[in-house]
């Protein structure tokens, strides 16, 4: 299913915008995606796109380095030590940088800071992105992911909970309904 949409929803929300862009003529669809692969659809029907064969294919980059942090400051990335700073901050547009605009690699790294480090983007350099990371798909978000895991270990009763809830997610691709999590948490307790 690569590049496909699971979610129906937002499926049908793509449709909408597409079918307001072929009206206007001005406004164009807008899809806040945060994989590599690109997004394919038979039914959503734009003109600027190109079409491969019946397929309407839109090529999904990577964010630009200012969009990346906008995005890091909007998930709460928003202090350089105590002082507060602009989307536009220049330390914001070097973390985007450094992990080449991964939307959902500076997501998570906008809610860790936000979190574990009062939002303080100088925090970031504690998840060490390397370059060999940038090269292999989905390997910048496993060290958010580490990250939360790390600091959650770290962090009392209350992180334990938290780890254990992240290693439940971890069993499932994508969002879980809360009858699935309350199946996992009954007894008899599962081993790790």
């Amino acid at each position: 299913m690569g590049g496909q949409l699971r979610a129906p929803a937002v499926h049908s929300l793509l449709r909408q915008l597409a079918r307001k862009a072929n009206d206007s003529q001005t406004a164009r669809p807008c899809s806040h995606h945060v994989s590599r692969k690109a997004f394919r659809s038979r039914r959503l029907r734009t003109s600027p796109q190109r079409h491969v064969g019946s397929e309407l294919q839109i090529d999904l980059a990577n964010l630009t380095n200012k969009a990346g942090a906008a995005l890091l400051h909007h998930a709460g990335a928003d202090r350089a030590g105590a002082a507060k700073i602009e989307p536009d901050d220049a330390e914001l547009i070097a973390a985007s940088r450094e992990v080449d605009g991964h939307a959902l690699t500076l997501k998570l790294l906008g809610r860790f800071l936000a979190r574990a480090h009062k939002g303080d983007i100088r925090q970031r350099d504690l998840v060490s992105f390397d370059a060999a990371d940038l090269q292999e798909q989905g390997r910048t978000t496993f060290k958010m992911l580490a990250a939360f895991e790390n600091w959650f270990a770290k962090s009392g009763e209350f992180g334990q909970r938290q780890l254990s809830v992240l290693h439940l997610m971890g069993l499932f691709d994508g969002p879980v309904d809360s009858d699935c999590l309350e199946v996992l948490r009954a007894a008899p307790s599962i081993q790790a």
